[in-house]
């Protein structure tokens, strides 16, 4: 039995997003307090190849760190996973969109109002 009464569609999203062919983003959003956090834990809980991280009221600084961490550990066999070539979320946007083409894992960025308001341009860019 699923622990998530009434929510069928909102669980059976990221399932069915990640048996598509293609790698895609998707957007979990929603008022606090309604569970997001588990129910995306619950989608990877079978052994779903991902990297999660939860971004902190840090400096964006040192959240990008952090995050370039959280992916180098997930994928120490990729040869320019070194913290010098992630300087931005950008270029982890940019070499994560290259490391799902030969191995496809989940990255969620959980929480990621705090790296909004740490950077209020990255919402906006229509690069990301």
């Amino acid at each position: 039995m699923s622990s998530f009464h009434n929510r069928t569609h909102e669980t059976a999203e990221p399932t069915t997003a990640w048996e598509r062919s293609a790698a895609e983003p998707r957007l979990l959003y929603g008022r606090r307090r309604l569970s997001k956090t588990y129910m995306l834990q619950h989608f990877l809980r079978n052994g779903k190849p991902h990297c999660y991280f939860p971004a902190s009221a840090m400096t964006i600084a040192s959240n990008i760190e952090w995050l370039a961490q959280v992916i180098i550990k997930a994928h120490p066999q990729h040869p320019n996973l070194i913290p010098a070539n992630l300087p931005t979320l950008w270029s982890i946007l940019q070499l994560y969109g290259e490391i799902v083409k030969e191995w496809r894992f989940a990255l969620i960025l959980d929480e990621f109002q705090y790296l909004a308001k740490t950077a209020p341009s990255i919402p906006s860019q229509s690069s990301l």
